[in-house]
């Protein structure tokens, strides 16, 4: 999701700073950096995904190689595995609390 919506912004910051700046691209510039760290971040996530060290980003084309690559099944040493339903940021689990049951009670 997050290169989706990097690339549908960068399209019109292109297109402004090619009509706006003539070839100076200061605001595309700008995107570029105020995004640089979520990408990162992003990419050392989807390599933990995978099992491996966030240190395999630094490798050339690692990124096109975990495009087809299916992440680990069940958590790994980097926590659990977000596609399954035993990961703790599931919003479909209801918590189990006595206090969150609805009442069969007729008021």
């Amino acid at each position: 999701m997050f290169v989706l919506f990097y690339s549908i912004l960068s399209t019109p910051f292109i297109i402004f700073d090619t009509f706006a700046f003539e070839k100076d691209g200061a605001l595309f510039t700008f995107y570029q950096v105020a995004l640089f760290l979520p990408g990162v971040g992003v990419t050392i996530r989807r390599i933990h995904d995978v099992g491996k060290s966030g240190w395999f980003a630094l490798i050339p084309f690692y990124n096109f190689v975990l495009m087809c690559t299916d992440g680990t099944k069940g958590p790994n040493r980097f926590g659990p595995d977000p596609k399954t339903s035993d990961s703790p940021n599931d919003s479909n689990q209801l918590p189990s609390s006595p206090n969150t049951q609805p009442s069969l009670r007729n008021n």
